[in-house]
């Protein structure tokens, strides 16, 4: 399937750009799963800031086909407002404590 049909078939209101109720809604009827997830997780966040048109689509699925690290290289880095996305995210803090260990973990 190419990049180009792939686009179509999440475009589900067909006006040119994905927003990221599209992507959940298309990902559900594709029968998208843990597989396709890092992928979906990364266009979603490229999506909040404003709907992704199809050329940038394209471009951000071929970075992502061409970069080792996937969709946690580049595309990330390269996205129009790139870091700022990063710093949308939550910063969670989870914390265990028992008797005989005590951990933090930030995410």
């Amino acid at each position: 399937m190419t990049f180009d049909k792939l686009f179509d078939l999440l475009d589900v209101n067909r006006d040119g750009e994905l927003s990221r109720s599209e992507l959940h809604i298309a990902s559900k009827r594709l029968g998208w799963h843990w597989h396709e997830a890092p992928i979906l997780a990364v266009l979603d966040l490229l999506s909040i800031l404003k709907p992704i048109p199809r050329s940038t689509f394209i471009s951000y699925m071929n970075q992502i086909i061409e970069d080792p690290l996937g969709p946690y290289g580049k595309v990330l880095l390269n996205a129009e407002g790139g870091l700022d996305l990063v710093r949308l995210l939550p910063v969670l803090s989870v914390s265990y404590e028992s008797q005989d260990q005590e951990w933090e973990s930030r995410i």
